[in-house]
């Protein structure tokens, strides 16, 4: 099978999966969650950097502005599925300081672009469906 075939497949089952509901993992730059971690060590003023312009995020913000607010090697876009007719996406921002003795973590969860949730770790929403319920209501 030549690699046009391969391709016109692959982004049919993927169009498929995302109308159906579900929910499909798209790496940024080629991170997964084994490797995420492996480029985003930074200097201890870039972290103190990162750590300070986090402070100006709050819940409402667009994705634009939230993702910007990150030096964008610090970003991962995990996933991005509907759900009752609602795009969700979930990214990571994380960095640690060169000698390993700090990290920062966040994970934003948006809903058709507008932030709905940023906790220090993954929230665990398929398991939870009043917290995916509470931000599709928002």
């Amino acid at each position: 099978m030549n690699t046009t075939m391969r391709t016109a497949i692959g982004l049919g089952l993927a169009s498929l999966a995302l109308m159906s509901g579900c929910v499909v993992a798209v790496g940024n730059k080629g991170y997964t969650k084994l490797d995420a971690d492996s480029n985003r060590v930074v200097s201890r003023s870039q972290f103190e950097q990162v750590v300070e312009a986090n402070k100006s995020i709050h819940l409402g913000m667009s994705r634009e502005t939230v993702l910007a607010t990150y030096p964008a090697d610090l970003l991962t876009k995990f996933e991005t599925g509907h759900h009752d007719g609602r795009e969700l996406e979930v990214w990571q921002a994380l960095a640690m300081t060169r000698n390993g003795d700090r990290s920062f973590q966040r994970w934003l969860y948006f809903v058709d672009g507008s932030l709905v949730e940023m906790s220090r770790q993954e929230v665990d929403y398929r398991n939870q469906p009043e917290t995916l319920q509470r931000w599709l209501n928002n």
